[in-house]
């Protein structure tokens, strides 16, 4: 599995060692190629499990309990909705952007990103 930092739009193979901090929801991962931090956002996170585990128990309340059904429905759509919406916007952010110290450094992570375009199919 790969994923593309969004400071250099470098693919990072996630198989390989890479450095990580937090836990839970707050884990974040460290660019091999440019160090910067990249990482999901909690609430987004949140929200997105709140939504599966709430469409799941609405579904499940709907099955095994003699309710109206349209409210089951309508709880099981709204959930349904929050957790669509919350996984189309949580993307990997860059928190910690890495400090560039001369423009050496620079040039070498723009040169990367050149050679990963040009090696791209």
């Amino acid at each position: 599995m790969s994923v593309k930092c969004t400071h250099c739009y470098l693919s990072i193979k996630m198989d390989n060692q890479v450095n990580h901090r937090g836990k839970g929801l707050g884990v974040e991962i460290q660019c091999p190629h440019c160090q910067a931090w990249l990482g999901r956002s909690r609430i987004l996170s949140g929200l997105k499990l709140v939504g599966f585990y709430g469409a799941v128990s609405a579904g499940l309340v709907g099955y095994f309990l003699e309710l109206d059904t349209r409210l089951v429905s309508l709880g099981m759509i709204l959930f349904a909705i929050v957790l669509a919406v919350s996984h189309l916007m949580d993307h990997l952010l860059v928190t910690q952007a890495p400090e560039i110290s001369s423009a050496r450094a620079l040039r070498q992570v723009s040169e990367r990103k050149r050679q990963a375009r040009d090696a791209e199919p």
